[in-house]
């Protein structure tokens, strides 16, 4: 907002330039600003006195909303890969730290890209232009969670997989993501039911964290009281195959898992 706000503030450099446009000929090629926009003397002389009625331009702003998404996300999951594809070791813990961190900040980008949906339809955005500029930003599966308002986490590809699991093939290291995919689909499956509307994003305890004494483990998801807090309980060294697995708590999962594939 800062910058509407200067643009459009009375004796600014912004408003002098428009002031100086529309002194010109409608038929003047210079009577355009570089976005192709006329104005009018006399409602630039009231910008002039700080009494400009200004016109609003859903579709145009809009899409600087939609580059700003786009950036958003891409940035969000950069969190993740900066620190699962560094050189070097990798623990399960750094890959868990750092799935919640992607999605902490893509929630954040989604959640401000909704609220920027609803606010163009409150000024009367063109549906047809606000679907145009949606899909130059993300894909019909998106743009369906995001009009539902619902979170969409992020997803790991196969290639990151790969990847992963080669750099920890070639430092002779046990690969990080057989012990952190069962946690990190169990957030995902969790993330799945937190709505945009949520006023933060749900904080998780990693299972794979060691606690102090100064520090103890404590299972924290706030904001999602749908989500069943036992999921989020500190490391176990044993597992109870009694326990249906829909009831098992993230650590008690990625013990499961390991006991079924013999590891």
């Amino acid at each position: 907002m800062a910058h509407l706000v200067k643009s459009q503030a009375p004796l600014s450099y912004p408003t002098l330039k428009r002031l100086k446009i529309s002194l010109k000929n409608k038929d003047d090629p210079d009577s355009f600003d570089p976005q192709g926009r006329q104005f009018e003397f006399g409602d630039e002389l009231w910008g002039f006195v700080g009494a400009r009625n200004v016109k609003v331009d859903p579709e145009r702003t809009f899409k600087y909303k939609t580059a700003d998404f786009v950036r958003g996300a891409r940035d969000s999951k950069r969190l993740f890969t900066k620190e699962a594809l560094r050189a070097g070791v990798v623990t399960p813990e750094q890959i868990v730290d750092a799935y919640i961190n992607a999605n902490r900040a893509l929630f954040g980008v989604k959640r401000e890209y909704k609220l920027d949906i609803d606010a163009a339809r409150i000024l009367d955005i063109n549906e047809e232009k606000l679907y145009e500029s949606l899909q130059r930003g993300a894909s019909r599966k998106e743009i369906g969670a995001l009009e539902e308002g619902i979170f969409r986490p992020y997803e790991i590809s196969r290639e990151i997989y790969g990847t992963i699991a080669e750099n920890a093939q070639r430092l002779g290291v046990a690969d990080p993501m057989e012990a952190a995919t069962p946690v990190i689909g169990a957030i995902y499956d969790m993330l799945s039911i937190a709505p945009l509307s949520l006023g933060q994003f749900p904080e998780f305890e990693n299972p794979f964290s060691t606690p102090t004494e100064e520090q103890p483990v404590t299972s924290n998801i706030s904001g999602l009281a749908q989500v069943n807090p036992q999921l989020l309980q500190p490391p176990v060294t044993s597992i109870n195959t009694t326990i249906p697995y829909s009831q098992m708590n993230l650590a008690q999962r990625a013990e499961y898992d390991k006991l079924m594939r013999g590891i």
